[in-house]
């Protein structure tokens, strides 16, 4: 590199001037004393100014805080002044009665009772003559002579009343005077004395933090009557009085308007003093940090002046190799898409590097201003831009940011790009440079990547929580599966008690219900996630849907022990517009979860409506196991239960509340849920009214509207007269109908299906079809238009699994006239069958005598079956009436006890009877239970018959 080259590198004053480093270091070390003074001097004048300032600021603060208290405490004692005599006024007559017999002691008793009524805190209470002399003297005792004279001087002079502080061996208090009359010759004065805490509260509150407050006499301007922290309780004289320390630095003092008392604010140890010492601290500490910042500098410049020459000569070696290394550097900007730019501030040129101009897309004929290039950038990135540009003008410090381009062909790359600032001598900014890169298949990369992680754990999470919904469907399916078959098999043992064959029975069913409900909330599921469900909106009554749910919780509350009632929040709509059913569904599976999770305690169910949201609202509350938060936030949420623990204690598909919610906002509401853990949870329903025009609203439930009646339909054996036809598949459901026909008293014929059915149908006659919608061959909905073309006029009612009101529309499209769901039961069936067979009434019964078979045996024995019949009536009676009154236990001790002795006097037509009624008490069949009753009237009575023959026979 040349000598001139060389030269340039030199800083601009050695060129100038030519001095030696040894010359400059000198010049720089007095240059930086010379700052270290002027420096120092500043900090002593700006640190008196900061000490004058603050000591004015804690004046005026001072002063203002003891002005504001002092209208404070006038205030106060205006009001304290203003009860007294509105007080004297109000009691003239029980002052006047005191003061004309002072030792009436009930009198002043009274009044001390009137006066603490109003102040709480008042001290002693008394009633002065004209001459000042009380007529009632009440100090706990003790009466303190300057009180005395205080009374005697207001007297006297008849000034306004006034309020003294006095200082006194027991207790401070200050003392209120009004003058009352009480019809002397002169005005008597009414006196009440007070503690000082709300004085006390009202300085130690409004002190400031290096102050304290104090109450001083006028007269006496040493004499301390009260402190904020409280009466001193010292019974040191000296202790009432302040200090010459304490006098001296008073900060500043106030009159109270009205009193003798002067308002004085003292400072505290840690005040003024203190906090000047630790500016002067703080000063202190600058300097010598100033001093050994210079020192270190000096002491660095010395070390630097050899450096200085060997700095230069290095940077001559080096500076041809700067050119050497911007050759490779273009070279690998070039291989990694990759160029540099800088920009003067002074010239505002722009310089572009061939790397940046091809991934700008500029061509060597196209302008290279910034506002060229800022127009090839995105509109919504240019903002940015410049900010990004300015902050590093601004801020001095490097930044890095991404923006977007148009290219020629109208498409749009990313690219990143960094910034620097360079400044001059004077720290003045000089020029910005950086580099440009193409990111566009980078960041194309990453959102490919991204957006196949997503889909990814999207597919995992489906997956796993299929998995687990699976997984507990299995157990919940297998469960009451494994207790059907088990009991089921159970009752294939010959030896089974009939008690404990009874339980199998009823375990079996309970299961099957289970099993139903779980396969029910998973077809709701599946309609919902298909948008298939089904909602109807009719006007009904809401008070006879929670009548139909208070019917079914009642009965599970009950069972577990826990308290249960609906509060009905008046006025209430008589009648709604909305869908009955879905109402009861969301209820029913709300107060069904409470009962689950609640052991003790109580369900309760409000209902109320919200006129300026046209909503019906109903919440169930419980005292259950209650939810927490993150637990409340994911109780609506698909198959999720609150956690593993709760699904594995309680069971359940996780599904219930997720329906009711859909329900509900279906309806036109949503459903929303409190809860505290070991509290208990609130679950608020709301569905929209519809239309209440015309709709009456009630306040009572005397006023609710009465449920229509609706037959009971129970079956009775051999009441139906017809044929059917019934045409099913399944063998099992073949029996199971068979059974329920039979009992009916029908008659019946089964084909297996519907081909069968068609031609049974035109062959023969028959009252009714019962067609199943799905069998092979040809199922029931061609068999019934098959039917139908043929003119086939006879009734057709349709058996099917397929639940939805499409599929009921269907098979009525079809041609059918009625329409059974499976599972069936034989309430709904006999209902169904008895529309259309012809209902016979069964012939009155005949009523033999029965004879006992161990007279037939034992004729001697006639007596002791004598005795036993004699008392059937009486037993009779008993059975009778346990059953009038529904009291199922004594009914079943007594038909245990007809059981055990009706067989052994030859009548084992009572013990079978017996065992029956135990049976269904067993089953909580009770309709089958008064049946039976009744029949054992006739059976009595054929009895008694037999026996008052065969007592003739013997004869």
């Amino acid at each position: 590199m040349s000598d001139n080259n060389l030269n340039t590198l030199k800083p601009e004053s050695a060129r100038v001037k030519n001095r030696t480093p040894s010359q400059q270091n000198r010049s720089s070390a007095w240059l930086i004393l010379s700052v270290l003074l002027i420096t120092t001097v500043f900090l002593l004048w700006n640190t008196w100014v900061r000490q004058q300032d603050y000591l004015q600021q804690e004046f005026n603060s001072v002063r203002n805080s003891v002005n504001g208290t002092s209208r404070e405490i006038v205030t106060l004692l205006n009001e304290f002044r203003r009860a007294v005599k509105l007080l004297g006024e109000r009691e003239t007559s029980l002052l006047r009665k005191i003061a004309q017999d002072p030792n009436d002691i009930d009198a002043y008793d009274t009044l001390v009772e009137k006066v603490k009524n109003v102040f709480p805190k008042s001290f002693a209470v008394t009633l002065a003559d004209a001459n000042g002399e009380p007529f009632v003297e009440d100090f706990d005792g003790f009466i303190v002579e300057a009180c005395k004279k205080d009374i005697k001087q207001f007297a006297s002079a008849q000034h306004p009343p006034e309020t003294y502080i006095h200082p006194n061996p027991l207790t401070y208090h200050f003392d209120i005077m009004v003058p009352v009359d009480l019809g002397f010759d002169k005005e008597s004065i009414f006196f009440v004395s007070f503690k000082p805490d709300i004085i006390s509260r009202l300085l130690a509150t409004s002190q400031l933090f290096q102050h304290r407050l104090v109450l001083l006499k006028q007269d006496k301007p040493g004499l301390v009557e009260i402190v904020a922290e409280g009466v001193r309780k010292d019974l040191n004289e000296n202790q009432f009085f302040l200090t010459e320390k304490e006098q001296n630095n008073i900060s500043f003092m106030t009159p109270v308007e009205g009193t003798l008392w002067n308002l004085v604010s003292l400072p505290k140890e840690t005040g003024i003093s203190h906090h000047l010492l630790n500016i002067w601290v703080e000063v202190f500490i600058q300097f010598l940090l100033l001093v050994s910042l210079s020192i270190f500098i000096i002491k660095h410049l010395q070390r630097s002046e050899k450096n200085i020459l060997e700095t230069n000569i290095a940077l001559s070696r080096h500076a041809h190799e700067i050119h050497k290394n911007e050759k490779r550097l273009e070279r690998a900007q070039q291989i990694a898409n990759m160029g540099h730019w800088d920009y003067n501030l002074v010239s505002e040129q722009l310089f572009l590097s061939d790397g940046a101009n091809h991934i700008l897309g500029i061509t060597e004929d196209e302008a290279t201003s910034a506002h060229q290039i800022l127009h090839k950038i995105y509109p919504t990135d240019r903002q940015r831009i410049k900010r990004f540009i300015a902050s590093a003008i601004v801020k001095r410090k490097p930044y890095q940011t991404e923006f977007r381009v148009f290219n020629h062909d109208g498409s749009i790359s990313i690219l990143s790009a960094s910034v620097e600032l360079t400044i001059d001598n004077d720290n003045n900014p000089l020029q910005l440079f950086g580099i440009v890169q193409d990111i566009t298949a980078r960041k194309q990369a990453e959102i490919s990547n991204k957006n196949a992680l997503i889909a990814k754990m999207d597919a995992e999470t489906a997956s796993e929580t299929k998995s687990e919904f699976l997984a507990n469907m299995s157990h919940e399916i297998r469960t009451p599966l494994t207790a059907i078959i088990g009991f089921a098999e159970t009752l294939l043992q010959s030896d089974q008690p009939m008690k404990e064959r009874t339980k199998s029975i009823r375990t079996i069913i309970r299961n099957g219900d289970h099993l139903l409900h779980i396969i029910n909330d998973i077809l709701d599921l599946s309609k919902i996630e298909a948008e298939k469900i089904e909602f109807e909106h009719v006007k009904f009554s809401p008070f006879h849907t929670l009548a139909d749910v208070e019917s079914l919780v009642r009965m599970q509350t009950t069972n577990k022990k826990l308290a249960f009632d609906i509060h009905y929040n008046f006025p209430l709509p008589a009648y709604i517009n909305s869908d009955p059913l879905r109402l009861k569904q969301i209820l029913l599976n709300i107060c069904c979860n409470a009962i689950k999770f609640t052991h003790s305690g109580f369900i309760h169910i409000n209902i109320g409506y919200d006129r300026d949201n046209e909503e019906l609202w109903f919440e169930v509350a419980d005292s259950g196991i209650g939810m927490d938060e993150p637990e409340i936030k994911k109780v609506f949420d698909t198959f999720t239960q609150a956690d593993l623990s709760t699904t594995k204690e309680y069971g359940g598909t996780g599904l219930g509340l997720t329906i009711s919610k859909y329900l509900a906002e279906q309806l036109g509401g949503t459903i929303t849920v409190t809860s505290q853990p070991g509290v208990g949870s609130k679950f608020k329903v709301t569905i929209k009214t519809g239309e209440l025009e015309n709709i009456p609203f009630i306040d009572n439930l005397n006023q609710a509207p009465a449920e229509a009646a609706t037959p009971a339909t129970s079956i009775q054996a051999n009441t139906l007269s017809g044929k059917i036809l019934l045409a099913e598949d399944n063998n099992d459901n073949q029996r199971l109908l068979s059974m329920y026909l039979k009992k009916m008293g029908a008659e019946f014929t089964i084909v297996d299906n519907g081909k069968l059915a068609y031609e049974a149908a035109m062959n023969e006659e028959f009252d009714l079809i019962l067609m199943d919608m799905q069998m092979p061959i040809m199922d029931g909905i061609e068999a019934v238009q098959l039917l139908r073309k043929a003119n086939y006029n006879k009734p057709i009612a349709a058996l099917t699994a397929n639940a939805m009101k499409k599929d009921k529309d269907r098979c009525l499209a079809a041609g059918c006239d009625d329409f059974i769901t499976k599972p069936i039961h034989r309430n709904v069936l006999y209902e169904v069958v008895s529309r259309y067979l012809r209902i016979i009434e069964p012939p009155e019964k005949s009523y033999p005598p029965i004879y006992s078979t161990l007279i037939k045996e034992e004729p001697d024995l006639i007596d002791i079956v004598n005795r036993f019949v004699d008392n059937l009536p009486t037993t009779l009676k008993l059975i009778l009436n346990a059953n009038e009154k529904q009291d199922w236990e004594e009914l079943n001790n007594l038909a245990h006890q007809l059981k055990g002795v009706g067989g052994g006097y030859g009548y084992p037509m009572l013990t079978e009877i017996g065992s029956k009624i135990q049976f269904q008490l067993e089953n909580k069949f009770y309709e089958e239970v008064t049946l039976l009753v009744n029949e054992l009237g006739h059976v009595c009575q054929q009895i008694c018959t037999g026996l008052a023959t065969e007592k003739q026979s013997v004869a």
